[in-house]
């Protein structure tokens, strides 16, 4: 039996307030971390946050192909979790080596996924993107900020809408959504 390749309707399956898919070109999955940070908060994926996904998959038949690897008998999509090289990585370098399929997908903490979307994108669509995914799971724009400094393009790019982001994402964590919404299992 041939797999097929996961569409939109399975991802209707999987998405929820916790989960949040940007399919191509990115091919990425956020899943919910928190709602405030600190700067000086560590970004990874805790266990609680791994198995949350997994089990959102079960109806799908994925399971664990390795230690950062879902896959299924029945499609051919695999998803992705990156391991943190250090615990004090910048979420720009959390995918720059990792290796993937064309219809994979990498799983990421909300920052990461920003950090993803601010390397790839440019112009009003970075936006949208970056406003689609606070909407949903907040991001730690200080922490962006740090981590960008030592690039002097990205950095322009970034601070000539950091104010609207930090001023959305204000709005949005004391939105009725999310003013009550704690993370996924405990941190360690």
């Amino acid at each position: 039996m041939e797999k097929k390749k996961i569409d939109n309707i399975e991802f209707e399956k999987i998405e929820n307030e916790n989960i949040l898919a940007f399919g191509r070109p990115f091919n990425l999955v956020s899943i919910y971390d928190d709602r405030l940070y600190d700067r000086s908060d560590a970004d990874f994926m805790n266990p609680s946050m791994r198995n949350y996904f997994k089990d959102r998959l079960k109806k799908l038949k994925y399971d664990w192909l390795s230690g950062n690897v879902l896959g299924s008998r029945i499609f051919s999509t695999k998803f992705i979790f990156p391991r943190n090289g250090i615990l004090g990585a910048s979420p720009f370098d959390i995918t720059r080596y990792e290796k993937r399929g064309s219809e994979d997908y990498f799983v990421l903490t909300p920052t990461q996924v920003a950090g993803y979307l601010i390397q790839a994108q440019i112009g009003k669509d970075l936006i949208d993107n970056l406003k689609k995914l606070i909407s949903k799971h907040p991001i730690n724009l200080e922490k962006l900020r740090d981590h960008l400094s030592s690039d002097k393009k990205l950095d322009e790019k970034f601070n000539s809408f950091y104010v609207d982001l930090r001023n959305f994402q204000s709005e949005i964590i004391k939105s009725e959504k999310l003013r009550k919404k704690s993370r996924i299992g405990r941190i360690l």
